[in-house]
This record gives structure tokens, sequence and C-alpha cells, in this order.
């Protein structure tokens, strides 16, 4: 008992000095067993080497056997980790998958831990090898005049980084300046504006390298088939939605 007690003392310990709980991503129950990366948000930057204090664990069974790119990708501001589950692994065709496997499997349910506690649970769904499709999205419009937040539905989670790859233009072909951020698993962007809505027909513009956590980029595919012609990966897609009156 006493040893427990004093490894729950030092992980509580270790949560204060971040500034509090990380939150991981993708934040929704599931994923999928093709998964390329991951994300961990402290409230406050950590010391150099979280990487070798996180490990994947299958439920009722052991660590699985090294699972990530032994590389850390950091923000700008030394707060979101970025972790790539082993491409070579994830990715069909290639020796690495065809010798280990993907680390992530169908059914299971794994769970993300720092210093042998707990971040987050996932269960491990059918792998996704589909891009983005915004002609499968729908928004969910505000009314002129109000500060309501303007929601768009996805056809699947994006990627939490990429919240910042989509803007709202307005009539006047300005930018709509406001808040963005995602919800339900990331299956929904929304920005509250900082000024009122204006009536009228609104843009939504999305930056071609929009991903989704498999390495699925708007108009390309992280599986994308050999002798496929690449798509035009500079032009943004875009979605128009319009504001109607009080």
């Amino acid at each position: 008992m006493r040893t427990l007690a004093f490894a729950v003392a030092i992980f509580v310990n270790s949560l204060a000095a971040f500034g509090g709980a990380p939150r991981v991503f993708p934040s929704g129950g599931e994923i999928p067993e093709n998964l390329l990366r991951l994300s961990i948000a402290f409230p406050a930057a950590p010391a150099p080497g979280i990487l070798e204090r996180l490990a994947l664990r299958a439920a009722d069974g052991p660590e699985i056997d090294r699972p990530f790119l032994q590389q850390e990708l950091w923000s700008p501001d030394g707060k979101t980790l970025t972790l790539l589950l082993h491409p070579g692994r994830v990715k069909s065709g290639l020796r690495a998958h065809d010798e280990a496997g993907r680390p992530l499997r169908y059914g299971d349910h794994v769970t993300l831990l720092l210093d042998a506690r707990a971040l987050k649970t996932w269960r491990i769904g059918p792998a996704r090898t589909a891009a983005p499709d915004p002609h499968r999205w729908s928004v969910q419009p505000p009314r002129a005049g109000t500060r309501n937040a303007v929601v768009v539905a996805l056809d699947a989670p994006i990627d939490a980084q990429a919240v910042g790859y989509l803007v709202i233009v307005s009539p006047r072909g300005e930018k709509v300046k406001g808040h963005a951020t995602l919800a339900a698993g990331e299956q929904h962007w929304r920005l509250t504006p900082q000024a009122a809505w204006t009536e009228g027909e609104h843009r939504i513009l999305i930056h071609p390298r929009l991903e989704d956590s498999q390495g699925n980029a708007l108009r390309s595919r992280f599986e994308q088939k050999p002798g496929t012609t690449p798509e035009d990966t500079a032009k943004p897609a875009e979605l128009r939605f319009h504001v109607g009156g009080v």
C-alpha cells in the first residue's frame, strides 16, 4: 500500500509540475487502426524527454513494442507534443508493416500512459483511408446581428492541430475574425466571431493541407494507390453558407 501511495504521489506531483492534467488528441473514444499521429497538450511547457516516459498498452496486456517514431514534434510554445506512430508500420505495402504489423489492431482497447499512469484510453476501430471530403460537410449558419457560433459538421474527425486551416470570408471579402475550436471528437468545427454577423453569403475556405490523424489530406491520401494522378494540392476547397436576417 505504501508503494502504491508513493507512486500516486509521484504522478500527482508530476501533474502539478505541468500545471494540471494534459489533454490528449484524438479526444474521441475511438481511433482507427491506421492512426498516424496523436498529440498531447500540456498546460505548461514540460521538461525535455517526454517520449521516453510515454507508452501504449493494450487492454489486459503488455505495452505495445516500439509504437512511436523516436522524434518529438513540439509546437512553437513548447506546450503541445505531436507523436507519430511508426509510418512504416502504419502504411500497408511497406516492409515494416508486413513484418511487424500496425501498432494498433482493430477491436482492441489501448491506453496511453505517462509515467505508467493512464492519460487516455481508446477503442480501436477499422482503418480510415478516405480523404476529408468538404462536399459531405454540413453548415449550421448563425443569424445576422448575433455573435453565435457557426458550426461545421465534418464527414469524419480531422487532426486537432488543423483547427486553423478553415477561414470564413464575409460578403465584403474580409476574413471573419473570431475564436475557432474543434468539438465532438474533432468532428465539429466552430467559429465564434469577434463582431456580430452581417447578412449575406459567406465562404469557408479550407486549406489543402488540412489532414486527419491518419495523414489523409484534403486532396491526397496516405494510402495513395500507385499510378494515381495527384490532384491540385495548392488550391483551397470552398463551402458557402447564407447568414439570414434576424
